[in-house]
């Protein structure tokens, strides 16, 4: 894009277009992910205007309630996830809801989207997105298992990216802590699993906070 040997809306519109339902010759899922990566770099080099249109219009594909292509959302949420990671997306309103409305799709492959583009869009964002995150997990018993996993998303940025560990600071790793510890007692299996994972990822950020309390 920034050569200008091919302009961005042909770009992104090809890579937009690989996203086809599954029974017609769709994607891997790996594929998918890294589709969704080319994208958010695109946006990024095509500056603030073109990356904000891009934006608006990935959740217009969320919005549109006559979709039927389910990878089109599949791949819109993905993107999404992406960028956020990279650039702060708070300047779009109710961006964390648009994506978390996606936990009521029947698909699991969407539901699993939405529960990553969740936590990277935190990622961007810690002090806006961290607390409506934890605050879900608290109230949103159905979500819960998807909520845990972004907040693990939010946590593996942060242990893999060690310029980022300053960025969840103290009372941020207390809160969650906390908030682990009372539903590591879940009756569900699959929540102390994300829970296990969670203190798992921690350990690597924060092990002077963490062992001590696994010990007790």
């Amino acid at each position: 894009v920034q050569s200008a040997n091919i302009s961005f809306e042909t770009l992104l519109n090809s890579l937009i277009s690989t996203a086809k339902p599954s029974q017609s010759g769709g994607l891997s899922k790996q594929a998918l992910f890294s589709i969704a990566q080319c994208v958010a770099v695109l946006c990024l080099a095509a500056g603030d205007q073109k990356c904000a249109s891009t934006i608006e219009m990935l959740k217009g594909i969320l919005n549109d309630d006559s979709s039927t292509n389910s990878a089109k959302q599949h791949m819109a949420l993905l993107c999404l996830g992406e960028i956020g990671r990279r650039k702060d997306l708070s300047s779009h309103i109710q961006i964390e809801n648009i994506v978390i409305e996606s936990f009521q799709s029947p698909f699991e492959e969407i539901k699993s989207a939405a529960s990553y583009a969740l936590g990277n869009i935190a990622v961007g964002n810690l002090s806006k997105y961290l607390p409506f995150i934890l605050d879900q997990i608290d109230n949103q018993q159905k979500k819960q298992y998807l909520l845990l996993h972004s907040l693990k998303e939010v946590i593996a940025r942060q242990s893999v990216d060690h310029t980022g560990e300053s960025e969840l600071q103290d009372s941020n790793i207390v809160k969650i802590l906390a908030l682990l510890f009372n539903h590591c007692e879940s009756e569900e299996e699959g929540v102390r699993n994300v829970v296990a994972e969670c203190l798992g990822k921690i350990a690597l950020i924060e092990p002077n906070k963490l062992i001590p309390a696994l010990k007790v």
